[in-house]
């Protein structure tokens, strides 16, 4: 059974993948911090070469217009894109479980430095296993993911690994070979 939502409840949790969700401490203040590292490294580098081309606008008014204009669109594109979160989360994680096939279930935010970073290695997975293992991608910003995120003590960067069976059987992206080892296993219990 799910939690029920509480008032001002907000994502927390951990990006070290240990699936130790952290409502409070240190972890739970840097969440922000980890949710939008992406974003707030672009604004970090985008102010660095705003200061150094507005030296420069003396001698070249235009390079100051231009950047402006590319740190519009930047941010634009940046808060206008969407995960591939699933609609009514909760709901399609049952339907996968009980789908006779290993399911990987990875939370995930798009403005988080490490979810972009790793996301190389999640499509290399997911083209060599299609059809075989069904992958969940969860945005955390979504507030229905943070609720089953919080029911399935994860956090942001965190994965759960089902069997087909629907039985938890890790909570960190598996190898090639321990994937392999999880479709080998009987989908029905006997």
């Amino acid at each position: 059974m799910m939690p029920k939502p509480t008032s001002g409840y907000r994502c927390g949790g951990s990006s070290t993948g240990t699936g130790q969700g952290t409502p409070g401490g240190v972890l739970a203040a840097m969440n922000p911090i980890m949710r939008f590292s992406y974003v707030i490294l672009s604004g970090l580098c985008l102010g660095i070469v705003g200061a150094f081309s507005y030296r420069a606008a003396d001698r070249s008014p235009w390079l100051l217009s231009l950047l402006a204009l590319l740190a519009v669109f930047l941010s634009a594109w940046i808060l206008a894109r969407r995960g591939r979160t699933p609609p009514h989360p909760e709901k399609r994680l049952k339907k996968s479980l009980g789908g006779g096939r290993p399911v990987l279930v990875h939370f995930y935010s798009d403005y988080a430095l490490t979810s972009l970073l790793s996301r190389p290695a999640w499509a290399v997975q997911e083209r060599r296993y299609q059809g075989r293992v069904e992958f969940l991608f969860m945005s955390m910003l979504d507030p229905q993911v943070c609720l089953l995120a919080r029911g399935l003590r994860a956090g942001l960067g965190d994965t759960r690994v089902y069997d087909a069976r629907g039985q938890e059987v890790g909570r960190t992206r598996p190898t090639a070979r321990e994937l392999e080892r999880l479709l080998e296993r009987p989908s029905r219990p006997g």
